[in-house]
């Protein structure tokens, strides 16, 4: 088992999951000036949004069962860069980590795999 247990400066949070949504919405504070936030992340965001659609919608068709979750967070700070978390009820390996890095290194992305069933 590891422990992702750096300190982040900026996460992204995409997810289906209506309990989630109500005990996340108990800990954020509002933002200081939310048009300037907005603008200053769409970009990303977007770009971060299209890799999550069917993974989404997956977990929208299957939410009758009660079991359907997902949740991508991407989390960057220093010293360690940035990761992806993913989990995800509908897939085979329910939770992956992974680590983007750059380079022409022919293994540009690091991941670990945990497999819960």
């Amino acid at each position: 088992m590891g422990v992702l247990d750096q300190k982040f400066t900026t996460a992204y949070l995409r997810f289906f999951d209506d309990k989630l949504m109500d005990e996340l919405r108990n800990g954020f504070r509002p933002a200081e000036n939310s048009e300037d936030l907005a603008g200053r992340w769409r970009e990303a965001a977007h770009t971060l949004a299209q890799a999550d659609s069917l993974p989404l919608l997956q977990a929208m068709i299957n939410s009758g069962d009660g079991n359907s979750r997902y949740l991508h967070l991407r989390v960057a700070g220093a010293p360690l860069g940035i990761f992806d978390v993913v989990f995800n009820t509908n897939a085979i390996d329910q939770i992956s980590v992974a680590q983007a890095t750059s380079g022409s290194d022919a293994r540009a992305r690091r991941r670990r795999t945990v497999t819960v069933r």
